[in-house]
This record gives C-alpha cells, structure tokens and sequence, in this order.
C-alpha cells in the first residue's frame, strides 16, 4: 500500500447505513472514541513510514497527491475535457457536462462553461480552509506578498492563542496544526 485516505464515518438519512441507524441496528462511535481510533490509525501510518500530509490522507513520501495538493496550496490549473475545471487564483470556471455538447462546440471554438469571479477575501478564506488541513500549512508569506499585511498581521494574531493551547504551531513563517489540533480543525479554520 502506498496511499490511504480516512474518513470519520457520516450516516447520512436515507442511505443504507441510515436505516440501520435508525434500527439501532448500527451505532456511530462517540466522538472521543472516534478521535481515539484516528490518533491510533495516524500512529499505526507513522511506523509504517507513512506521511500525515493532509488531515484524511496518508502516503509514502513518493505517493503523496500531487493533483490534490496542488488545490490545497492554490497552484493555478487549467482542465480540458467535459465537466473539467480550472483555476487561476481570481476566477474558477468549469465546462458543460454533456459530453455531446462538448464534442459539438470543440469545432466551433467556443466551448461552454460557467464562470466564478472570485474576490480577495474569498480566495484568502479558501486558503486558509484548504491549507491549514495540510502538513505545509499557511505560508505567511505568500499570505503577506499575496494578499496583504493586514491579512498577515491577522493570522499572527488569531493564530496566538492556539499556538499557546498547543492547537498549532509556528514553523518559521508558516503556521501548522499540530495532531490534538487537527481533530477541531474545523473550528480553527472556521475562526481564522
């Protein structure tokens, strides 16, 4: 095995795994005991020389997602093909799904797709989500030269607190959560 991927379990309505819930056929761990088998599956990843590179994934150094961690760390990508999406760090866009349609206006030159303007503080809060999931975390200084000191000077600040909680840590100039952090990081990110 080289690359895993792991999920805390959602039972959703509806589903299979729903109605067994709703049998009291199924119950879904308590949330201590969920981190506890997260905690106990990172440890068992780790001695198998496995990288914790991102808070559901886990890969041999060679393995880790290039295609995912370019999303993460907000590397422009351009995609070709039905239903592709791009980015270029102020817009996403996005092509028709149909594929008949798709074949269709490649010979006209004018293939379809949406568009999503997207502004500073939405492509800031984007960052923050995506990167801070990941071992490389927030690089302040592509916040600083991306986005501005202000937006800088406001993660330094917000960041104290869970840095002296020992929720995240400061490398250099990048701030990252630590293992006890990464099981609230929704809250850490919902807040920065």
């Amino acid at each position: 095995m080289t690359h895993l991927s792991a999920y805390h379990l959602t039972i959703e309505e509806g589903t299979r795994f729903g109605k067994m819930k709703k049998e009291k056929k199924l119950a879904e761990p308590d949330e201590e005991t969920s981190n506890a088998m997260f905690a106990l599956l990172g440890s068992f990843c780790r001695e198998k020389g496995f990288i914790h590179y991102e808070i559901s994934n886990f890969a041999r150094e060679e393995y880790i997602s290039r295609h995912n961690s370019s999303y993460w760390k907000q590397v422009p990508y351009l995609g070709l093909g039905p239903s592709a999406h791009s980015f270029n760090r102020t817009s996403r866009q996005w092509n028709v799904s149909d594929v008949k349609k798709y074949i269709r206006s490649v010979s006209t030159g004018k293939i379809p797709f949406e568009k999503e303007d997207l502004d500073r503080l939405t492509t800031f809060n984007e960052y923050v989500m995506t990167s801070l999931r990941t071992m490389w975390g927030i690089d302040l200084g592509y916040v600083e030269a991306y986005y501005d000191k202000e937006l800088h000077d406001y993660l330094i600040n917000l960041s104290g607190k869970y840095i002296r909680y020992g929720l995240m840590h400061r490398e250099k100039n990048t701030l990252v959560l630590t293992d006890q952090g990464r099981m609230i990081s929704d809250n850490i990110i919902a807040e920065l």
